[in-house]
């Protein structure tokens, strides 16, 4: 309960971590209970996984993820009687931590624990139970067929969404993007809720982002491939799902109202970048939101991290929205981040494209982009373990770094080319010649 208690006080929380004594105290008591023989009753099972998941720095050690381990272990025979609430608490407390491959995991693809239990959870979870259940198993991408058909029929056949609140929507509908799972739940009931929750102006624009962003995921999975991560789908050329009009229109105007109110909480780089994605994803371009999604992004750029700043340029770039002062300052932000080592191949490969398809060159960020390339290359080149470069990177980095260079020759801003040891290749203003000594240097990369 005080660790519970110190997740809604940071000033308890403070105190805690700031009196050694107390501190001590509190994990010599963790540690007596652990060393006890008997085994966790239910109820302290779930409050104590739900206690680190809250306060992981009162505990002892600095991976949560074993602490959490630990005590699952010490609790796997009150697992079997955690009822709905325990079992959604637990699983979710487990998911924060990233606990993968423990004594929960194991109950949850054991068919024989799960004939057991499942049957007496029926008609008994709350939608947030289901939120949180589904939530954590996507997120540890853990948990049996049964389990997850089990929490879908529940929320599908008693209409749980109806009665979720709009965090529980959204956990919800990312969780099924995620697992490639409820397409049917993804865009029926739960886009019904989610429009309810926005007409009753209790969706905020961190929701909005995620609902967006998992329908919008789900529907390019399924457009590429007619399947989602190995799952199976209905089949290539079946009908994409799709999102209403009357959502969507709602969702813009939620959007705009966050923005413009300049909710502190609200209004951040993540928020800001999620929202332009998920509207050019979904094809639902608003040119006016566009510009004051990049007024405010502007206020505020140094804060952009490289996949809020991918994603965000990626919007503008899908929408075919150029917004001058915003890509500029997008380009300085991409240099600083390309010196300090933070943008990874997949993200230069997104901002690469984007800066493409804008129409924008600038020598500095050329260079920025093309070094990640070539030091990913490289290292793919050498079979590095840590270097994943897929052939859909390498697509849009070389589709977006050639379409910058033309863009460059077509501007009366002419830039150069870092080339080889001799010095630089300017940017000719013949097409042709460029294009010829361009493509030596893209076979070189």
């Amino acid at each position: 309960h005080t660790a519970k208690a110190s997740k809604r006080s940071t000033r308890l929380r403070n105190l805690l971590e700031e009196d050694r004594e107390g501190l001590s105290g509190f994990r010599s008591m963790f540690m007596t209970i652990m060393a006890r023989k008997t085994a966790l009753t239910p109820r302290n099972l779930s409050s104590l996984a739900l206690s680190i998941a809250y306060a992981p720095s009162l505990f002892p050690g600095d991976k949560p993820h074993e602490v959490m381990r630990s005590v699952l272990k010490k609790g796997k025979s009150a697992m079997k009687v955690l009822g709905p609430q325990g079992l959604a608490n637990t699983a979710y407390a487990a998911a924060v931590v990233g606990c993968r491959g423990s004594a929960l995991t194991e109950k949850l693809q054991d068919d024989s624990f799960l004939r057991e239990v499942l049957p007496s959870l029926e008609g008994q979870l709350s939608p947030q139970n289901c939120a949180n259940l589904v939530w954590a198993l996507a997120t540890l991408g853990e948990g049996s067929e049964r389990v997850w058909t089990f929490v879908e029929k529940e929320i599908g056949e008693r209409r749980l969404s109806v009665r979720m609140k709009s965090l529980e929507i959204a956990s919800t509908c990312w969780a099924f993007s995620s697992a490639c799972r409820g397409e049917a739940l993804l865009f029926g009931p739960l886009q019904d809720a989610s429009l309810m929750r926005c007409r009753e102006r209790q969706m905020g624009l961190q929701e909005v982002c995620t609902i967006m962003g998992a329908m919008a995921k789900r529907i390019k999975g399924k457009s590429h491939t007619g399947a989602c991560n190995g799952r199976e789908g209905s089949g290539v050329g079946s009908a994409l799902p799709r999102v209403r009009s009357d959502l969507l229109s709602e969702f813009l105007e939620r959007s705009k109202e966050a923005l413009l109110e300049g909710e502190e909480k609200m209004v951040t780089p993540v928020n800001i970048s999620g929202s332009v994605w998920g509207f050019a994803a979904l094809g639902y371009v608003d040119e006016r939101f566009f510009l004051l999604a990049a007024e405010t992004a502007l206020s505020n750029m140094t804060a952009f991290r490289p996949s809020e700043l991918s994603a965000l340029l990626w919007g503008f770039a899908k929408s075919r929205i150029f917004d001058e002062s915003l890509t500029q300052a997008a380009a300085e932000r991409v240099v600083g981040l390309c010196r300090e080592g933070l943008i990874s191949v997949d993200h230069a490969a997104l901002l690469a494209w984007s800066f493409g398809c804008l129409g924008f060159w600038d020598a500095d960020v050329f260079g920025a982009l093309a070094s990640v390339a070539v030091d990913a290359l490289q290292l793919q080149g050498e079979r590095h373990a840590a270097v994943n470069l897929e052939a859909r990177d390498v697509g849009n980095l070389v589709w977006g770094l050639t379409a910058m260079c033309v863009a460059g020759i077509s501007s009366d801003r002419k830039g150069e080319i870092t080339h080889t040891e001799d010095g630089s290749m300017a940017l000719m203003k013949s097409d042709c010649e460029a294009g010829v000594r361009l493509c030596g240097w893209l076979i070189d990369l």
